[in-house]
């Protein structure tokens, strides 16, 4: 019989093991909170709220379509970057379509999130 308590209980604690150990490393989350008119540029611009939050790296996804057989025979390889986030560290409700106007500020290059994934409430996958 399916016990969902059971396997969260085991997730979480494998999860929580994984963070703890140091297979983690800390980007900056911007969390949209609004826009505002900035008379520089003569237009509303987005506003964020920004959080320091530790996540793990997922491995990069490659994308066959359009990638030629000789650029994927010297090594190159196109994809998106994952990130795993702890569920109750995520600063946004994975759920919340608003999700997808947040950013992710990695060695200072900013990525837009494409999809988040929860699995179960434990962990959530960024996809950007």
């Amino acid at each position: 019989m399916f016990n969902y308590n059971r396997i969260k209980k085991y997730a979480s604690a494998a999860i929580n093991q994984l963070f703890k150990n140091g297979y983690t490393r800390k980007v900056i989350y911007k969390k949209l909170t609004g826009s505002s008119f900035d008379p520089s540029v003569g237009a509303n611009v987005n506003t964020y709220e920004n959080y320091e939050i530790d996540v793990m790296l997922g491995d990069t996804v490659l994308k066959t379509s359009g990638t030629s057989s000789v650029l994927k025979a010297i090594g190159f390889s196109a994809g998106e970057r994952l990130y795993i986030v702890k569920y109750d560290e995520l600063p946004r409700n994975p759920l919340d379509q608003t999700i997808l106007k947040d950013k992710i500020v990695d060695n200072d290059v900013e990525f837009a999130i494409k999809n988040a994934t929860p699995v179960f409430d434990i962990l959530v996958y960024l996809q950007v």
